[in-house]
């Protein structure tokens, strides 16, 4: 079993903890992220790299990397970072690795 899973079901309490090293019953876990991954809401302002810039509901800016192994799909079909576009809505699938948030998944539609 992963031990995030293990930690998930048997210790409930330490949802909110942060990546780092833990140690529990003798077993040691050395950087996993025990926080549930988070979804962000938004529409797309641009993409630089790997990054996806972000306005969310509050009309704030939010960065989000893009794991090399995301997931993004583009009105339903399978799309590359690059193929998002302005305005696009997206929904993003969002890990916190250190202190950047992390996008596995993407899902967009393009702006009407």
């Amino acid at each position: 079993m992963h031990p995030t899973a293990f930690i998930r079901r048997n210790l409930p309490g330490l949802a909110f903890l942060a990546v780092g090293t833990l140690l529990v019953n003798g077993t040691l876990l050395a950087g996993y992220n025990l926080l549930a991954p988070e979804t962000i809401k938004g529409k797309v302002m641009s993409v630089q790299d790997s990054t996806l810039i972000l306005t969310d509901a509050q009309q704030q800016e939010v960065r989000l990397t893009v794991a090399n192994t995301a997931k993004i799909q583009r009105n339903g079909k399978p799309a590359k970072l690059s193929e998002l576009q302005t305005g696009d809505a997206v929904t993003a699938t969002v890990e916190i690795r250190g202190n950047s948030k992390v996008a596995t998944e993407i899902i967009a539609l393009a702006a009407e």
